[in-house]
């Protein structure tokens, strides 16, 4: 029974997506593209009912294929991409017919979806596996934690300017400095208070660390994981993962990643006024961290209003997506066709197979 050996968490732009490409090449786990689904489902299951009940975890499974067949796609329509990302994603379960295999080996939520990596890994002949989750909004790992209960943490941080200067420049980033500084702030924050309940199953490690001395993080990493880290021909991207990820617009440098050039970069990128707006609010943070700051704000605002950007509706709009797929399941109304037209076929339909693998 293959184990959930890692959940690598951080806030987006903060070089999760190198990690797990260190991780895959140097000790062999395998992460899915990112999933997302698992804490969102979790709140709307009273629509499937009793999951004791095969035939409604199969419901559920569709579901959750339907789900990723929509997110999965949204990175980019290079057929390239699709091609890949496909194979590299959990919806491999899908196409190698294993749905009712895992819907046989479950018997609630957590079950289901711990078979659904299990497959996942198998498939691609790994001996563990894991999930990335660089969430948008701050999110309690417990939402994620109680269904990989024997999961560890890798926390990746990295000075939050230099986040922020990325992120902001992205169409789904942060609609403004001092929001993208309380978004890094809050981030760091809840995962330390994981990692301090959970000490021995917690791991820190900084993008500059691993950008300066990668063959010495590397070794840390084995320690924390107890395995022995494979070589490889360099520090820079080399799974399949990161091949299919350069076909997207957000991470096309996947391949020619030179971690060290991007270290303090928001000097000359920030403003200085940019810079007391960030620092007012995460500069406390940023201290705890071990980063060099001219302040040590952390400004706790009691109300922040929204601000609506095109990213924050399209985080709301998957908020949303499994109690909008899991109604049109129960009133037998495809909505999965009608979402993803521009796509391939096999991205707008799903057939949940019996596996016919021996």
């Amino acid at each position: 029974m293959t184990p959930v050996s890692l959940i690598v968490v951080g806030a987006p732009r903060s070089g999760t997506y190198w990690v797990v490409d260190l991780l895959q090449n140097h000790f062999g786990i395998q992460f899915p593209s990112e999933t997302h689904f698992v804490p969102l489902y979790a709140r709307y299951l009273w629509l499937w009912g009793d999951l004791s009940i095969a035939a409604n975890r199969r419901r559920l499974l569709v579901n959750i294929y339907e789900f990723l067949q929509i997110w999965t796609a949204r990175s980019s329509s290079s057929e390239e991409y699709l091609a890949q990302i496909r194979q590299l994603s959990l919806l491999v379960t899908l196409d190698r017919e294993c749905a009712e295999d895992i819907v046989a080996e479950s018997d609630d939520y957590p079950s289901l979806v711990n078979a659904l990596y299990r497959h996942f890994a198998k498939i691609h002949a790994a001996d563990a596996f894991g999930d990335k989750s660089a969430h948008y909004r701050v999110l309690d790992p417990d939402a994620i934690f109680k269904f990989f209960p024997d999961a560890c943490m890798l926390h990746v941080i990295r000075d939050g300017r230099d986040v922020a200067t990325s992120w902001i420049n992205q169409w789904f980033g942060p609609p403004s400095i001092k929001h993208a500084a309380r978004l890094w702030r809050d981030h760091i924050e809840v995962n330390r208070d994981w990692g301090r309940r959970n000490v021995s199953r917690y791991l820190e490690i900084r993008y500059e660390d691993l950008a300066l001395d990668c063959a010495g993080e590397i070794e840390k990493l084995g320690i924390f994981l107890g395995k022995h880290a494979a070589p490889s021909d360099s520090g820079g991207s080399q799974s399949d993962l990161a091949r299919a990820l350069a076909n997207t617009e957000s991470h096309s440098s996947m391949l020619h990643i030179n971690a060290s050039d991007n270290i303090a970069k928001w000097r000359d990128q920030m403003s200085t006024h940019d810079l007391y707006a960030f620092e007012e609010i995460a500069g406390e943070v940023l201290a705890k961290c071990g980063y060099e700051v001219s302040l040590r704000g952390n400004k706790k605002e009691t109300l922040v209003l929204p601000r609506p950007s095109v990213h924050s509706l399209r985080v709301t709009l998957k908020r949303l997506l499994p109690l909008v797929l899991g109604i049109a399941s129960r009133v037998r109304l495809p909505v999965l066709p009608f979402i993803n037209w521009r796509y391939p076929s096999d991205w707008r339909y799903v057939e949940a197979k019996r596996s016919h693998e021996t």
